[in-house]
């Protein structure tokens, strides 16, 4: 049966909170073929560096034609939290850059959840 992936606004709507979320992009690839996350390497050492971290993850899709290799990590927002912290100091510079190539990391608050939900409810 095939796996059904929750798009991240529904996660943050869930919860109840704005949600963190990782994306990548091979950089290496042609425009015209289809990036394979799988095989990207930073995400499957990023995968394997969260699961030693023992911080939760899942599957979520961003936009409302296909996933490719999104991730939900279930850590509130919250500067000061030591997960957060360590999560975000792997992640990113001082100045908010990604340390990564080809792995981006965001937070979508609330209220734009909400707004993507009515927005995608349109396509249907």
């Amino acid at each position: 049966m095939p796996e059904i992936v929750p798009y991240i606004y529904d996660i943050a709507i869930e919860k109840n909170r704005g949600v963190l979320f990782i994306s990548f992009k091979d950089l290496n690839a042609n425009e015209f073929i289809r990036f394979r996350y799988p095989d990207h390497t930073p995400r499957t050492e990023l995968i394997d560096w969260l699961k030693h971290q023992k911080i939760n993850f899942s599957a979520a899709v961003l936009d409302y034609y296909n996933y490719l290799g999104e991730l939900y990590i279930d850590v509130p927002y919250n500067p000061n939290d030591p997960t957060y912290k360590t999560l975000s100091e792997h992640l990113e510079t001082k100045d908010g850059h990604p340390k990564i190539e080809g792995v981006y990391f965001y937070y979508l608050p609330l209220e734009k959840a909400l707004e993507l939900q009515k927005e995608y409810e349109n396509y249907d």
